[in-house]
């Protein structure tokens, strides 16, 4: 299935195939292994097993599986990546005021200038690697 449009959902929501705009879904998303959003997607927490071409913006977590690509920044308060997937962007973390949704749409956030920003990213060993994140987790 392929969709042309925006896409904003109130609660959950699962991407299987494709979408040509932009996502904004108030509550978890996960992209599966067959879905691909061309756009920005902006959630609460987000895993991703698919493609995202696009800049991500979540309030809270990031997971990427081993299949996930994502071609756009990252802005996020914590990013959890699979050694295998690919990333090809800027992984940023987001102030308080970015998470309580701040930030338009369009609009990137922007890094804290007056201070270094640790953001926490783990790449999982394979010999400690979940198939799924762990339940507590999403």
């Amino acid at each position: 299935m392929v969709i042309e449009g925006n896409i904003h959902s109130a609660g959950r929501g699962v991407i299987a195939g494709v979408v040509n705009g932009d996502v904004d879904v108030s509550s978890k998303l996960t992209i599966e292994k067959t879905g691909k959003v061309n756009g920005q997607v902006k959630c609460k927490s987000l895993l991703v097993k698919g493609t995202i071409k696009g800049n991500v913006l979540c309030e809270e977590k990031v997971f990427t599986q081993k299949t996930a690509f994502i071609a756009g920044n990252i802005f996020a308060a914590e990013v959890i990546i699979d050694k295998e997937s690919t990333i090809k962007g800027v992984i940023a973390h987001l102030n308080s005021d970015q998470q309580a949704n701040n930030t338009k749409p369009n609009e990137e956030p922007q890094p804290e200038k007056e201070k270094d920003i640790i953001i926490p990213i783990i790449i999982v060993p394979d010999e400690m690697r979940p198939d799924e994140p762990p339940q507590n987790w999403f």
